[in-house]
């Protein structure tokens, strides 16, 4: 399924670095948006819309539940086609070193490494324009002409 698309990975292009900051700063707002809106019907649905104090359990325990959606939301897109619909807008992809789609575990790997986007640092001084992520998950976002 997710492996069947294959693109000869030394043959492209590595995504320009600007444009990986605006696919990560629109898939960010799309993010927030669908984590906000999780989290306050999670939170309507267990305290009845009222606003939790800083202090109380459950602020604790929804706290990291804010990661979860993102995963997910990227995960699915980069495994069904390589691309969120952010990274479709700026022509990017992301493969894995055989050039095909990246599986599940690479995904989160990914995720994990990227969260605060501060592997993007190591771009600028990687000829192939690797960032953190793409060398620990074993991936690579790369410029497509679609």
């Amino acid at each position: 399924m997710a492996s069947e698309v294959t693109i000869d990975s030394n043959a492209v292009e590595p995504a320009k670095i600007r444009l990986r900051i605006l696919a990560m700063v629109y898939d960010g707002l799309i993010i927030l948006f669908l984590t906000t809106v999780i989290v306050l019907l999670i939170q309507a649905l267990l305290i009845g819309g009222k606003e939790i104090p800083p202090e109380h359990i459950l602020n604790k325990i929804l706290k990291p539940f804010w990661f979860i959606p993102g995963f997910f939301y990227l995960a699915y897109y980069w495994r069904k086609g390589g691309q969120t619909p952010s990274m479709k807008i700026w022509k990017i992809k992301l493969l894995n070193q055989e050039g095909q789609l990246v599986s599940w575990p690479q995904a989160l790997i990914r995720y994990i490494t990227a969260i605060l986007g501060l592997g993007l640092i190591f771009a600028l001084f990687n000829k192939k324009r690797q960032s953190l992520q793409d060398l620990i998950s074993k991936t690579s976002l790369v410029a497509t002409i679609e």
